[in-house]
């Protein structure tokens, strides 16, 4: 069975989210890219779709989102500080220490937040896999490690 996705709309609305234009287009750019992207990318593809909207808005509506559960961040150790996903189904996140692309893995985190031995009184909500490395184009382009050669 394909079930249909919920649209922006009605994933606004079961949040307790005014649907505004800004908030609708925001959400759905950030649900239709792999490419976590940044605030600023957000601002940036949709400026010119919508000329009143402001870098203040995209900020303060994806931490929105976030607070609210409909968009994770993603950290980053760049300039760009955060990054958001849209994809909330299980899955940890590969990022790139070349090239700074960030990529998706399958990843079941109710399994993998069994690995920990959690102290009692810890509730564990949510659980986060960030890896870091080099990505198969990077580390084929990478000059090789002269402490294995």
């Amino acid at each position: 069975m394909n079930r249909k996705q919920p649209d922006s709309r009605e994933i606004l609305r079961a949040h307790g989210i005014p649907a505004s234009v800004q908030r609708i287009a925001i959400l759905d750019w950030v649900r239709s890219v792999s490419s976590h992207p940044s605030a600023e990318a957000v601002f940036q593809a949709l400026r010119e779709e919508i000329p009143t909207l402001s870098r203040t808005t995209v900020y303060s509506t994806l931490h929105l989102f976030c607070e609210k559960g409909i968009v994770l961040q993603v950290p980053c150790n760049d300039s760009e500080g955060m990054r958001f996903d849209g994809d909330l189904r299980p899955h940890a996140h590969f990022r790139c220490e070349q090239c700074g692309e960030i990529f998706d893995f399958a990843c079941a985190s109710h399994e993998f937040s069994r690995q920990f031995e959690v102290p009692d009184g810890f509730t564990v909500r949510s659980s986060q896999v960030a890896l870091t490395g080099l990505c198969p184009h990077c580390a084929a382009t990478a000059p090789a490690c002269k402490a294995h050669a």
